[in-house]
């Protein structure tokens, strides 16, 4: 009875000690990925928005925003997003813009198509070092929009611009076109 008794507790005692090792691995490794989202911070230092006539065939709608890092490390742009609310007399639209290692391709919507530039190579990673910041710049790429295209930046418009990081952590602002 008492080797039964040696023998249950030296087989729980092993175990234990596998589960716990384990579990502090696993707790260590997502503590270190969110020290790393802790550290990356970024701000949205600017906009600038250019309205485009709509009886202007050779104006662009352009918008243009400047992003800084404000962290501890130096972070990865993870997607860009602009939206527009229903009430606005022209951008009631959604553009999104997400940076891959891949080829990169234009924001769209569907109503209207819009390229993006950044002053790094947008066709991989956009990284933004420590202290740094970055302009990035959309341009309506199609020719001059109509009145009634939900794309079309129109004095008065109310937009909502997002930045996300690799890390996960935003920057999210609202402005209103000029």
């Amino acid at each position: 009875m008492v080797a039964v008794a040696v023998a249950m507790s030296v087989i729980i005692f092993m175990w234990s000690q596998g589960f716990l090792a384990q579990t502090s691995e696993a707790t260590g490794s997502q503590q270190g990925s969110q020290n790393q989202a802790a550290q990356s911070s970024i701000s949205i230092e600017s906009s600038l928005f250019v309205a485009a006539a709509s009886t202007d065939t050779n104006a662009k709608p352009k918008i243009t925003v400047i992003v800084r890092n404000v962290g501890a490390v130096a972070i990865t742009l993870g997607s860009i997003s602009i939206t527009g609310v229903s009430s606005n007399v022209g951008f009631k639209g959604n553009l999104l813009y997400t940076w891959t290692t891949s080829a990169s391709t234009d924001i769209t919507e569907t109503s209207g198509t819009w390229t993006i530039a950044a002053a790094t190579d947008i066709s991989s990673e956009v990284l933004v070092q420590k202290g740094s910041s970055v302009t990035l710049a959309l341009t309506e790429s199609g020719t001059a929009l109509a009145s009634t295209d939900d794309t079309y930046l129109s004095s008065g418009d109310t937009v909502t611009i997002k930045i996300t990081t690799a890390a996960g952590t935003f920057a999210q602002s609202t402005f209103t076109v000029p």
